[in-house]
């Protein structure tokens, strides 16, 4: 499998540091260093597109993220592994450019014999909560950006202007924790462009763009490959 080179985000960066390889500020059941290694782990490939208008920023390019066991009617299912990340942008420069740019996927592992997560599928929705959203989803840790609207795709073959074989691009891994403890309240943390910005408020807009705790950090906007084991008509709450 290829992988975007990742660069981990230095314990002295995260919101409550690392003081030992136990510690879980969010409560989640996961180890902060364990999810950390992890979301580098099985973030997918980033093809970028030929050209893009408004890149920003390039190298590396920031990503929040939100690691956890998803949970069936209540219970938590530790054989697995859910993900979500936003990819962060300054700017929107397509039909109807705008400030800010905060574009979702989410990764799932599942345990192999071993007991170790692996890359079982991703998701990705383009242009949420609009007239031409458009869900994709993969068993191939990679997708790819459509150029000036940043948009994510588990299918190249689906996305405008997209670039088969684009140059995969570096990212900088920001945990936010989880919604009833978060890691980053302010995305001033990730830069300082950004202050001001609460990534889990229900309402509060990454300036022009949307609602990251509302549609991007949870699963309700995805379409999954990966299925809760049991009934057929069994699906995860978050």
């Amino acid at each position: 499998m290829r992988f975007a080179l990742v660069i981990v985000l230095a314990c002295s960066l995260l919101a409550a540091g690392c003081h030992s390889a136990s510690r879980d500020v969010d409560g989640d059941g996961i180890p902060d260093l364990e999810e950390q290694r992890l979301a580098g782990q099985l973030f997918p490939a980033l093809h970028a597109p030929a050209a893009d208008a408004c890149p920003a920023p390039l190298d590396p390019k920031p990503v929040l993220f939100r690691a956890r066991h998803p949970s069936v009617d209540g219970r938590v299912d530790p054989s697995y592994i859910a993900i979500n990340y936003v990819i962060l942008f300054d700017a929107d420069c397509g039909d109807g450019p705008h400030a800010g740019d905060d574009e979702p996927l989410v990764v799932f592992a599942r345990q192999d014999a071993n007991g170790a997560y692996v890359f079982d599928s991703l998701a990705a929705t383009a242009h949420t909560h609009t007239a031409i959203e458009l869900r994709t989803n993969s068993r191939s840790p990679d997708v790819w950006m459509q150029p000036n609207k940043h948009s994510l795709f588990a299918d190249p073959a689906r996305c405008p202007g997209c670039d088969p074989r684009g140059a995969v691009l570096r990212i900088q891994l920001f945990n936010a924790g989880e919604p009833d403890r978060p890691m980053i309240s302010d995305l001033g943390l990730i830069a300082r462009k950004y202050r001001g910005v609460d990534p889990w408020s229900p309402t509060a807009r990454f300036f022009g763009a949307g609602i990251i705790g509302a549609e991007d950090l949870g699963l309700t906007y995805f379409t999954y490959l990966t299925r809760p084991p049991g009934a057929a008509d069994a699906r995860w709450d978050d």
